[in-house]
């Protein structure tokens, strides 16, 4: 009736959702301490007796920051100073040599074309780094079987003394099996800094009244986070679209905090209980679309249009007919009317139609948009009052059709530069 189509398993291949090296360092608080070990680890000389890579792991709860460290190690002017060649490889599950040799080739700009298994791909690995300092970071390392790790090593054996290895891993035992010689355990933050993160998020924009009527319980909010970076932004965020000091208690007094007092030894989960409440936030037939996608694998990211008929198949989404239960599916994956700030990765040719539906966005900024072809007359958001596109595929675009600017950094935009429009006449 709805035109699915039965799939067999690997007939299509879900697209990985993956880290990149690219961070915003002035959204990052603390870490500075860490930061500076993890690179005088990196710059640091290598012993004569010393094997030519040493592994550096960077091992801590999910959300903690790991992947930011590194993020900022690996952006470092004097570590890219250091190496003649940087490498970033998010591996996840499942842990595919294949992929990670062709992405390690791939930035070392070396063709993987007709290139298809490990044995036609390493020796282009060993080649390719022979006697070349390299940084290589693994991200988000999950396997513990060592058969993995063993295959992909001896093609990073030829690299010159000095090259480095940094690993991030939920697991000290992923660490142990890398043959890690310095692993750096990533403690939680302070309440401060978890305190300051929460605050840049729920407060962005706000006025000085609001922020004094609201800082004593956002305070006590942002100490539910523990320390743990992700979870002050995911607060953060939910708190943004609260506009009442009755909505702020209503976050405080829920009654899923109560859960942490249910089992002290799972710190994990009671580090989690921020981000279960942003989920609580939502609709129940959106709840229930999200918790739907927990049957796909973790780090993969579904195709919008097939996932909107995998739940309709379920009956997740009602309508009186298949186009307009398309339309309401298509909804569920849309941001609240009332958003003020966007900040996110967007990979598609053209930005979707509900992004002129944000009367009330004033901050924009989408990064690895190289795809991007096609860019809606923003300037008529009413509020918009600053605007980041970073790697764009647009080429000027600048012009008397985006409207209303005042002031333009970088005019002159080149593709893969960062373009960011300052003032707006609104």
């Amino acid at each position: 009736m709805y035109g699915f189509e039965l799939y067999k398993a690997g007939d299509h291949e879900l697209q990985r959702l993956t880290s990149t090296s690219l961070v915003d360092e002035s959204s990052v608080c603390g870490r500075h301490d860490e930061k500076k070990i993890i690179i005088t680890m990196l710059l640091a000389e290598s012993s004569q007796e010393a094997r030519d890579m040493d592994v550096i792991s960077l091992v801590g709860l999910g959300g903690i920051g790991k992947t930011t460290l590194a993020q900022l190690a690996f952006n470092d002017a004097k570590v890219t100073a250091h190496f003649e060649k940087k490498m970033w490889v998010c591996v996840s599950e499942p842990f595919d040599g294949v992929r990670i040799a062709k992405v390690i080739l791939e930035q070392l700009k070396v063709s993987t074309s007709n290139l298809d298994d490990l044995q036609s791909l390493l020796p282009k690995v060993s080649q390719s780094i022979n006697r070349i300092r390299i940084l290589l970071v693994l991200d988000d390392v999950w396997t513990e079987d060592h058969r993995h790790w063993e295959q992909l090593k001896p093609s990073l054996a030829g690299c010159a003394r000095g090259s480095r290895i940094l690993v991030t891993t939920r697991k000290g035992a992923v660490a142990a099996m890398m043959g890690t010689d310095h692993q750096i355990d990533i403690e939680t933050l302070c309440d401060a800094e978890c305190r300051s993160i929460f605050n840049h998020v729920a407060f962005y924009k706000r006025s000085k009244e609001e922020r004094e009527r609201l800082t004593d319980i956002g305070n006590k909010i942002a100490n539910k986070c523990r320390g743990l970076p992700l979870a002050a932004k995911v607060l953060g965020g939910l708190m943004q679209s609260k506009k009442t000091r009755e909505e702020w208690e209503d976050v405080l007094s829920n009654e899923l905090w109560g859960l942490d007092e249910v089992d002290k030894v799972q710190v994990e989960k009671k580090l989690f209980l921020p981000l279960l409440l942003s989920y609580y936030d939502l609709p129940s037939v959106v709840r229930r679309c999200f918790l739907y996608c927990a049957m796909f694998p973790k780090d993969y990211e579904m195709k919008k249009d097939e996932l909107v008929k995998m739940w309709m198949a379920q009956g997740y989404v009602k309508g009186t007919g298949r186009r307009d239960m398309e339309v309401v599916g298509e909804q569920y994956f849309q941001p609240p009317s009332d958003l003020e700030r966007l900040h996110k990765r967007y990979g598609g040719i053209v930005l979707p139609n509900w992004m002129m539906a944000l009367t009330r966005l004033q901050d924009l900024e989408l990064i690895e948009c190289g795809n991007l072809k096609v860019l809606p007359p923003l300037g008529r958001l009413p509020n918009l009052e600053s605007l980041v596109l970073k790697e764009i595929g647009v080429r000027n675009w600048l012009d008397v059709g985006f409207l209303g600017i005042e002031e333009v950094e970088n005019a002159n935009i080149n593709e893969g530069e960062i373009a960011r429009v300052t003032a707006f006449p609104n």
